[in-house]
């Protein structure tokens, strides 16, 4: 079985080539339908995807474990995921993506409190209101 470490490594070279595929398909169809000024900006009808730069740390915590990603967007701004998996025979299955939580920037305080947002963790399940949409 592979790494949990490679095993995110290997589902962000999945998710790229699967994007790259998207946007080839989208750009023939756009050259099929498009004309003129809109042609000549198609690219910007794209969707863009972009993979981490770094798997920074593994973490074991009650009977899962936690990848953690980063990604540094641009200058002074960075994104950071943390996946949870679980072994499934022979791989890794993933639990949950959490994402760094924006309002507090990691840190679990906002306004001196708890934040509301992601419950004091630094972290937010990007599905979460969907699934609880009450607990939001």
């Amino acid at each position: 079985m592979s790494s949990p470490r490679q095993f995110v490594e290997n589902f962000y070279q999945g998710k790229a080539a699967a994007h790259a595929a998207t946007r080839t398909l989208l750009q023939e169809l756009y050259t099929k339908s498009f004309s003129g000024r809109l042609l000549e900006h198609s690219g910007h009808f794209l969707p863009s995807f972009r993979t981490p730069e770094i798997c920074e740390e593994t973490e074991d915590l009650n009977g899962c474990t936690l990848v953690f990603t980063k990604d540094d967007l641009r200058r002074g701004v960075v994104k950071r995921e943390r996946f949870h998996l679980s072994p499934a025979g022979d791989t890794w299955k993933i639990l949950r993506i959490d994402w760094d939580c924006t309002w507090c920037h990691n840190t679990g305080v906002f306004s001196g409190a708890p934040c509301d947002k992601c419950g004091g963790s630094g972290w937010r399940d990007p599905i979460h209101k969907f699934l609880n949409p009450t607990l939001d």
